[in-house]
């Protein structure tokens, strides 16, 4: 198990002895921090510091909303000003792996919607396929963002407004893919052996994280 993730499993262990408020409120700041530029197992460990300072105030029966102050967001953002920032490495792998899982979902959806199935049948591809991928890695990411900072996050006020722009967002995306099918040009690009190229991208999409993760 890697570093980063032994310490997600201790954090989510420690995690359960909080109060509902305590930990509703860790867990908004943390999707805020997932949001910005630090790295992943900076994120970890901040959340670590943050829950156990949420416990040692719950045994001093106050509340750690108090210790933390009332400006969540501010409290947050010096902790990203100070914190380590994901180099360019881990983005641009970053980038590639929400490219194959795009690639991955969108694969397996025109082998179903092709009648692809069989070990031995082909896939013809047009350039929409592609387009869709690219499409879905920046609307998705748009989409994370804004869920991350503005609804799952911080700050408190304007929830519902930021829900409302989140989900036209989402619903953007929506009409978008079928309007790609629809517009884009059915030029036959590459006919592949779709298994093979399903199982290579599995496998490299595998080996992606497992680079990124010890990139952090």
């Amino acid at each position: 198990m890697s570093e980063l993730s032994q310490l997600r499993t201790e954090n989510n262990e420690l995690e359960k002895k909080l109060t509902k408020e305590n930990s509703d409120l860790i867990t908004r700041m943390y999707f805020y921090l997932l949001s910005s530029n630090l790295k992943e197992l900076e994120v970890e460990t901040i959340r670590k510091d943050l829950t156990g300072m949420a416990l040692e105030a719950q045994q001093r029966e106050e509340r750690f909303s108090d210790a933390v102050g009332e400006d969540y967001k501010q409290f947050c953002d010096e902790l990203i000003a100070s914190g380590r920032t994901k180099s360019i490495p881990a983005k641009i792998l970053e980038v590639i792996e929400l490219c194959l899982y795009a690639g991955i979902v969108l694969l397996i959806v025109e082998m179903i919607t092709a009648g692809s199935l069989d070990l031995t049948s082909t896939l013809t591809l047009t350039p929409a396929f592609f387009a869709l991928i690219l499409f879905a890695v920046i609307c998705g990411t748009i989409v994370l963002w804004i869920l991350s900072r503005a609804v799952w996050g911080l700050p408190e006020k304007d929830r519902w407004k930021n829900r409302c722009i989140a989900g036209t967002a989402a619903g953007i995306i929506l009409i978008g893919i079928p309007l790609f099918t629809v517009i884009l040009p059915k030029t036959e690009l590459i006919t592949i052996h779709p298994w093979p190229v399903l199982a290579a991208a599995v496998v490299l999409l595998i080996a992606v994280i497992l680079v990124r993760q010890r990139t952090e």
